[in-house]
């Protein structure tokens, strides 16, 4: 059946109702009327105008193509069944969904713009391309296993996307949404997308999830939120002025990601967490604050509000710690800091407890807010401190307690050069041309 070129007008109830196997309508204009196309066959609809429809305006009960049609003033915009495809379609100001589809179905380059309800309140394992929602309450939500390509979120009321389990994103982008600009659940993947200026976090997602060169600025909450095990790889966090540039869970891992001038941390995390090659600059809080057992490596953590903060069996290697207003690497019990360079930090360059391996490390300079400040300052006891440099400090090697072993460091140009409690494992102190035992600390 095929209807064509026509206009129908101030119908009270539908006006048109399809019951037939196939259909074809195209190039027909409705308006004000209380439903527009109620189909039960399989169909196409093209190049039609609705407007002023009370109710559904389009609404397919089993597969249906729908291209190139304009939808304004309705109550609901587009509903069709699973398996459908929507294409090149345009939602205005509907009272409730500007497009709603079940699962499986296809929705590519539609627009839905200020439409009282989602934008696009799609179903499972849809696959949505080159759409737009801008100024809806939400701009899309999803079900399990849906799909997102080069789609734009803009100015919604809530979320920008929100959807389920298992959802992909490419190069997407949520900007200006009131909420999150994107909200996912578990096992998520995020690749080349942006948020910007969401009123909310701007990625939020679940357990499992992955991020790939995705970026989140200008957020009012945290750039980047995860749950456990999840994996972000050359990511930026930026600007965020409510929150963390990233706050993720246990077992989470970071490559080559970055976090600059957010109002709290570069990045807050739990135990079990790696960082490589990461850098952390002018955030107002902590620039890396992380739990047991994280390890981080070739990191940067330079003009924050402190460098980096860790709890028990943390190993930080590598990393440069710099000009940070309070301490440079605060740890407790059982770390590891070797072969990093501190300079400039205001307190403490290296501070730990009890049982720590501080070695290898250059200190320079550290302790600029004056008092009591060490390049290294060990607190309890079993801590081996070896084969440190250290240069022009309050005090260099600072420890409180006894019962650590202290060997091999070099020390020069600090108020105190050595300042060690009773009860310690001291190599002599002495010049290099008067060193007799391989064990001895320098000072000149």
């Amino acid at each position: 059946m095929g209807v064509a070129n026509g206009s129908i007008h101030g119908f009270g109830f539908d006006a048109m109702q399809l019951d037939c196997r196939t259909y074809r309508v195209e190039k027909v204009t409705f308006s004000n009327c209380l439903h527009w196309l109620n189909a039960g066959g399989q169909g196409i609809v093209s190049d039609c105008l609705f407007w002023e429809i009370g109710n559904n305006a389009l609404r397919s009960v089993s597969v249906a193509h729908v291209e190139r049609c304009l939808l304004w003033d309705c109550g609901t915009g587009i509903l069709v069944s699973g398996g459908s495809v929507v294409a090149k379609c345009l939602v205005l100001s509907s009272t409730h969904a500007g497009i709603i589809t079940g699962p499986s179905c296809v929705v590519r380059d539609c627009t839905a713009v200020a439409n009282g309800g989602e934008g696009f309140a799609l179903g499972d394992r849809v696959l949505v391309s080159g759409c737009v929602a801008e100024n809806n309450q939400i701009g899309f939500l999803a079900g399990e296993g849906s799909e997102f390509d080069a789609c734009v979120s803009e100015g919604n009321a809530n979320e920008g996307f929100w959807t389920a389990d298992s959802c992909t994103f490419r190069a997407c982008l949520a900007i200006g949404n009131q909420l999150q600009g994107f909200r996912a659940g578990w096992s998520a993947s995020f690749e080349n997308c942006t948020s910007s200026g969401s009123n909310g976090t701007g990625f939020y997602a679940g357990q499992k999830s992955t991020f790939l060169n995705c970026r989140a600025t200008l957020s009012a909450g945290n750039g980047f939120e995860a749950g456990p095990l999840s994996a972000f790889t050359d990511c930026v966090a930026s600007e965020n002025s409510g929150g963390n540039g990233f706050a993720t869970l246990e077992n989470a891992s970071f490559t080559r990601c970055r976090a600059s001038t957010n109002a709290n941390r570069g990045f807050q995390t739990t135990s079990r967490t790696s960082f490589t090659d990461c850098q952390a600059t002018n955030n107002g809080s902590i620039g890396f604050e992380t739990g047991d057992q994280s390890t981080l490596s070739n990191c940067l953590a330079a003009h924050n509000a402190a460098g980096i903060s860790g709890t028990d069996g943390v190993t930080v290697s590598g990393c440069t710690v710099s000009n940070n207003n309070g301490w440079g690497i605060a740890l407790n019990n059982g770390c590891r800091v070797v072969n990093n360079l501190t300079r400039n930090n205001s307190l403490d360059g290296i501070s730990v407890n009890y049982s720590c391996d501080i070695t290898g490390n250059n200190c320079n300079g550290d302790g600029t807010a004056g008092g009591n400040q060490g390049a290294i300052r060990a607190a309890g006891q079993a801590n081996r401190i070896d084969q440190n440099n250290i240069s022009y400090v309050d005090r260099g090697l600072y420890l409180t307690s006894g019962g650590n072993v202290v060997m091999r460091n070099s020390v020069k140009g600090c108020t105190v050069n050595f300042d060690i409690a009773g009860g310690n494992d001291v190599g002599p102190i002495g010049s290099v041309s008067s060193a007799t035992s391989p064990w001895a600390n320098i000072q000149y």
